[in-house]
């Protein structure tokens, strides 16, 4: 207990540890000394306490020591395993921690570590093969262990077993194998292919939670290779994947085409649900990372897969999970949470491709149709494919156009639903649509205010925030089709936003747009605009571009309504704002 509660500390405490430091090396280099098998555990957890310390204080001050921790880290690893010590798991984690902390240096280890980690990863032990009643014989039947007797084995589909250190162990090494190839770079890349051979096995193996710990490391090395290899210019959405500035070099091309069969072989084969949901997160990363030449020649594959996650026709959704048995609550927040990961993979990938994902935009379609429009959707699988969809909305822009009808539909259809957080994300994708629809959407202007107007009436602030920046950019697209005098005084009345800060550049921008036309319609709350802006200059929840706008448009009602101003509104303004001294009114 003292030994984690010294990692814990260290972690949090970072460089303030300092005054600690020497003490605990002291002791730590005499627990890693242990030999004892009944002491082992102690060893164990110094040796992981010793690496969070490391990662606290610096390479700078942990480089003295660095030899003897490594030694002794190392020849831990050939102490015979006693099954309850967890040495093995604390050492792979320490050497995580240590290349967290020595970064690049840390090439300088690998051709002693790498070995020990692929033996990790390659290694068997812990696998057992069950024996069958009948294999067992008379004196094996009556010699059986208690079947109620806690076991340190999970049974792998009937055949073999697997001990819980094992996969722990198992794990960590592929965590440590990760954390390694981010952290060192291109001196790393000696071991990929080795380290690739290894992983093409694990991808497949017995239980889900090696499965899932084998994506990472393929994630970091595509991103050592890029490091070593950076692209001459940054990609930029909406370019084609074959033209500059989007092109790949060659040699992240070819770490690209070892791994994407593999992400792409989990989320088709996989039958455990977190594991596709991993897959999905490391080609996001890789995107996001590359552009859209990382994953176009994948892309009709992609679309293919995610059509079936949202179709429910994944493997993973179409086995039987019996961990799930008689548990409908558990199993139901695993398919949402997987269907989260997928509406966050399309938000990405229309993310990466900008206007150029309108040719996978069936999607979306596939999304409405499945998840949103189906009677037996549960609200969050609603409120997930109506979010998704706004997100995809405002990366395409105006190419959203032929999708109008289809995309309004939905969001008019989410604001009349019961859930708030369903409400929410229909007026953030309908103020999307009006920002992006054109002359064709202001027809219905008058419609989209009726349904938004109950948001304002919600007793939750996420609601409102969200009416506020539909309201907001309908305003910014086409102020002439407001009924201004109707709608201000309940849209400035809403103001501030209180939860969903990230609508303020599109709720302040509506009062932005009128200001910049000289609209008749918002003099009348000029004062109220006076003593908003000036709360929020100071607000760290609003966006500093945003700030400057309103900096921008108090200066410039203190030149032209001064007197008016200061005996209006400065009397209101309680405390007076510390920013507002350089705007202060003249007399």
């Amino acid at each position: 207990m003292a030994l984690s509660a010294i990692s814990a500390v260290a972690s949090k405490a970072k460089n303030k540890y300092l005054p600690y430091y020497e003490a605990s090396v002291l002791v730590m280099k005499e627990l890693m000394n242990i030999t004892q098998p009944d002491k082992l555990v102690l060893r164990s957890r110094a040796t992981e306490a010793i690496g969070i310390i490391a990662y606290a204080v610096g390479k700078e001050i942990f480089r003295p020591v660095l030899p003897f921790f490594m030694d002794n880290a190392v020849r831990g690893l050939a102490i015979p395993n006693t099954g309850d010590s967890d040495l093995r798991e604390y050492t792979f984690t320490f050497f995580a921690h240590i290349a967290e902390t020595f970064e690049a240096e840390f090439a300088n280890q690998l051709p002693v570590v790498m070995p020990l980690i692929l033996a990790g990863c390659d290694t068997t032990e812990g696998i057992e093969k069950n024996v069958l009643p009948e294999e067992r014989g008379l004196e094996g039947i009556l010699n059986d262990d208690d079947p109620d007797e806690q076991s340190d084995e999970e049974e792998m589909d009937g055949t073999y077993s697997l001990r819980t250190p094992f996969i722990d162990e198992k794990v960590q090494v592929l965590h440590a194998l990760s954390v390694m190839a981010l952290a060192v770079g291109p001196g790393f890349l000696p071991y990929i292919d080795r380290s690739l051979q290894s992983l093409s096995k694990l991808i497949s193996f017995l239980h889900p939670d090696i499965r899932r710990a084998t994506l990472p490391p393929l994630e970091s090395f595509v991103i050592a290779v890029n490091l070593t290899f950076p692209p001459e210019q940054k990609w930029k959405p909406g370019v084609p994947p074959n033209q500059p500035p989007n092109l790949l070099r060659p040699e992240t091309k070819q770490i690209i085409d070892s791994v994407m069969p593999m992400f792409l072989h989990v989320m088709e084969n996989d039958e455990e649900k977190k594991v596709v949901a991993k897959a999905e997160e490391c080609i996001g990363t890789v995107a996001k990372l590359l552009g859209p030449a990382a994953i176009h020649q994948y892309m009709d594959k992609i679309v293919e897969l995610l059509v079936a996650l949202i179709q429910t026709q994944a493997a993973c959704q179409t086995e039987e999970d019996e961990d799930f048995e008689n548990d409908d609550e558990a199993e139901e927040s695993e398919n949402l949470l997987l269907f989260m990961s997928t509406c966050e993979f399309i938000t990405i990938l229309s993310q990466v491709y900008g206007p150029l994902f309108m040719e996978y935009f069936d999607i979306c379609e596939c999304l409405l149709d499945e998840q949103f429009n189906s009677e037996n959707a549960a609200a969050g699988f609603r409120e997930e494919s109506i979010g998704a969809c706004a997100e995809v909305t405002k990366s395409v822009g105006p190419s959203i156009r032929p999708y109008l009808n289809t995309l309004v539909s939905a969001a008019l259809k989410g604001l009349e639903d019961q859930n708030d957080p369903v409400r929410n994300n229909s007026a953030y994708l309908l103020g999307l649509l009006c920002e992006h629809g054109g002359d064709s959407i202001v027809s219905s202007y008058p419609k989209f205010l009726d349904l938004l107007r109950p948001l304002f009436q919600s007793s939750t602030p996420g609601t409102i925030d969200n009416a506020c920046g539909a309201i907001g950019r309908m305003i910014a697209a086409c102020p002439q089709a407001i009924p201004l005098p109707l709608v201000l005084p309940v849209f400035i009345g809403a103001l501030p936003l209180r939860q969903d800060f990230l609508e303020s550049q599109s709720a302040y921008g509506g009062i932005f747009k009128l200001f910049e036309i000289n609209s008749e319609a918002i003099v009348p709350y000029i004062p109220r605009v006076v003593s908003l802006f000036s709360e929020l200059i100071d607000n760290k929840n609003v966006p500093s571009d945003v700030q400057q706008n309103m900096v921008i448009v108090l200066r410039r009602l203190v030149q032209s309504f001064g007197p008016m101003l200061n005996q209006e509104v400065v009397p209101t303004l309680s405390p007076k704002p510390v920013s507002y001294t350089h705007l202060t009114l003249p007399t």
